[in-house]
């Protein structure tokens, strides 16, 4: 029995996401401009290549290749959940996923159409107003769906009752393929389309072919390689007549598939590769044979090449060409996370994170610093071009004189997590180190610089995240859930913890953690405003006027403009999810005319750059006082070139 069709008009597009839209309470004059300059996205579901210069992919982001650099366009702070992409030109197209279809017109990318509840799994396009769609409706207990996009409408058609269906590919407009769960298969003729007998149980995952009767299809038992029953994968052709089974075997899914002036690739788990050449599948190296979870998704022939670009769960985007094939796009490290950054000025910068290499800013655009002394590092700070500080795993400590990395001598091996440099030759750094027993708690170190050596000054009884100095007896470290005061003889511990602080004076200073930020007067720590969701912040910039920035988890910016904090960027109500992409953990400002550059770090290897003008701090008798230090207390160091605000502020995390 055929279901009725769902109807929904691309004049929804009101209450679905937006792009580069300013958040309620924001003023249209304050408005900024976010953009990627590095990475920004982590999985990759579909691609769509018009050239060696100019590509597409998407999944937790819409991404872009200029010849260049691949990276994230889309606004969104949050986790996209798109599963396709196709492209009728170079500027038009369409890209699809979970409850939306997001329109490609005139090279820009438009508000999208929101489909409530159902989940595009593939788009195939016949012209710009004619395409089909691939679907699962949640709602109802996933049952297989297709979409047809006529105009500007896309509407649901009838179709036999099935399972989810994962692709589709049409012949002509008059004919077409769509393949899906348990071997689902369907065949559109005559303007309908009508269900074919399965021929196996294993979820059909792609569909493509060279002509009406040269077809294949392409799956597997799971859609990763883990456990006895989950190794297992299947290849179908079809001939014109009927579908037969080509391969049949023990091996992880197949994924994709795609053709191109005779030739063909089929991609999987691992980077699994079968090539299709002279009328027959070779089986070749895989790119990584060692993963068994995660799989290359997509697989697509770059226009007029032999070449193929194949992109994987993690973002990894590779070019095969014959038994050959490269990374162009790769995770930074492990972790796939940036940690630390620090911008000296608008053409200076340096970016860290655990397990990678680090990223050098050179004023128009940032590149790879394979400086070894550099990899695997957790956090960079320091006053100047000519004294910058890194610090990372098992204690390693490295120094920038404005010409050469170093690694310097350094008197632990632990962790080190955060640094803070507050003067030449003069700073402290944080780290943990694992307990040699279970039941025994991890420990907390704190080391000192002074006159350029570094040496152990105190052992707490936790892990510390961050350190602060107002003045030589004046040190603030920060643990999860508790904080550390130094007051010259003593480390005094208060109930208060978070991951970030910034003091601007001895009586004034922000602190952050899970979410909430609290102010220090002097006395008191007071809570004064929560990010939505809790999100966690991973740091904070402070001026000594009140005026200030914290960038947190799920792309969330906020601005305090001296009185009350608001965002400048994310949305009021983020969905937390373990793939958002774009997870901030670290905030670097620089000063440029009357407005600043906001450089955040995060998730994904994401680095996103962000001009704010600040509008005029309000007159208000809650604003707090721009602070001076007392007559006594030793000056603050005047090394950084940043003058909009005090330079003991937290520079590194």
């Amino acid at each position: 029995m055929s279901r009725p069709p769902l109807v929904v008009s691309l004049l929804l597009a009101v209450a679905a996401l937006t792009f580069g839209r300013a958040p309620a309470g924001r003023s249209a004059s304050e408005e900024i401009t976010w953009n990627a300059e590095w990475g920004g996205f982590k999985d990759v579901e579909d691609s769509a290549i018009v050239s060696e210069t100019d590509a597409w992919a998407v999944g937790s982001s819409i991404v872009h290749f200029d010849g260049q650099k691949w990276r994230a366009v889309n606004k969104e702070p949050y986790y996209l959940g798109l599963k396709a992409i196709d492209l009728i030109s170079p500027t038009q197209g369409w890209a699809v996923g979970w409850e939306r279809a997001i329109p490609f017109v005139d090279g820009a990318w438009m508000p999208a159409v929101s489909l409530p509840g159902v989940m595009l799994h593939d788009v195939e396009l016949l012209s710009a107003s004619e395409a089909w769609a691939a679907a699962e409706i949640r709602e109802r207990r996933t049952t297989g769906a297709i979409f047809r996009l006529e105009g500007a409408t896309w509407h649901e058609v009838a179709v036999p009752p099935v399972g989810a269906l994962y692709d589709l590919w049409t012949v002509s407009a008059e004919e077409g393929w769509a393949v899906g769960s348990s071997g689902t298969m369907l065949h559109y003729k005559d303007g309908a389309w009508t269900q074919v007998a399965s021929i196996v149980e294993d979820d059909l995952l792609a569909v493509a072919g060279t002509g009406p009767n040269d077809i294949w299809a392409v799956g597997g038992s799971a859609w990763d390689c883990l456990g006895a029953d989950a190794t297992h994968r299947v290849m179908l052709h079809y001939d014109g007549q009927r579908w037969s089974v080509t391969l049949s075997e023990d091996e992880c899914a197949l994924h994709d598939v795609v053709f191109q002036d005779g030739r063909g690739w089929a991609v999987g788990v691992g980077g699994s590769r079968l090539r299709f050449d002279g009328g027959q599948w070779t089986e070749l190296e895989p790119i990584d044979p060692s993963e068994r979870l995660g799989a290359f998704n997509t697989v697509e022939f770059i226009p007029g090449q032999s070449a193929a670009l194949t992109a994987d769960y993690a973002g990894r985007i590779v070019r095969m060409d014959g038994d050959a094939f490269v990374d162009l796009h790769a995770k930074l490290g492990w972790f796939s996370e940036l940690t630390g950054i620090r911008m000296l000025d608008a053409s200076h910068g340096w970016a860290v994170g655990p397990g990678a290499p680090a990223l050098r800013y050179n004023g128009s655009g940032w590149e790879r610093d394979s400086t070894p002394v550099l990899q695997d590092m957790a956090d960079i700070a320091g006053p100047a071009m000519d004294d910058l500080w890194a610090v990372g795993s098992l204690g390693r400590i490295a120094h920038f004189d404005g010409t050469t990395w170093s690694e310097v001598p350094s008197p632990t091996d632990v962790h080190l997590e955060s640094v803070e440099i507050t003067g030449a030759g003069d700073g402290w750094a944080v780290g943990w180190r694992l307990p040699s027993q279970r039941d025994q708690p991890i420990r907390g170190v704190v080391l000192r610089l002074e006159n350029g050596v570094w040496r152990r000054f105190w052992e707490a009884p936790e892990r510390l995240m961050a350190i602060e100095q107002v003045y030589s007896d004046d040190v603030w470290a920060l643990t999860s859930q508790a904080h550390w005061h130094f007051d010259g003889r003593e480390w005094q511990k208060g109930e208060l913890g978070g991951r970030t602080i910034d003091m601007v004076s001895p009586m004034l200073g922000w602190m952050a953690g899970d979410g909430s930020i609290y102010r220090y007067d002097g006395v008191t720590w007071t809570l004064e405003w929560t990010f939505p969701a809790g999100a966690q912040v991973g740091n904070l910039v402070m001026n000594s006027n009140g005026t200030g920035w914290a960038a947190a988890w799920y792309g969330l910016v906020a601005y305090r403009d001296g009185v009350a904090w608001r965002l400048i960027r994310g949305q009021e109500n983020p969905q937390p999810s373990d793939g958002v992409p774009n997870g901030f953990r670290d905030l670097d400002v620089v000063q440029i005319g009357e407005g600043v550059d906001l450089w955040a770090a995060g998730g994904a290897d994401s680095i996103l750059h962000g001009r704010h003008h600040p509008l005029a701090i309000p007159t208000t008798s809650g604003a707090p006082p721009t602070m001076t230090p007392a007559a006594t207390a030793p000056p603050l160091p005047t090394a950084s070139p940043i003058q909009l605000y005090l330079p003991q502020a937290d520079r590194g995390g």
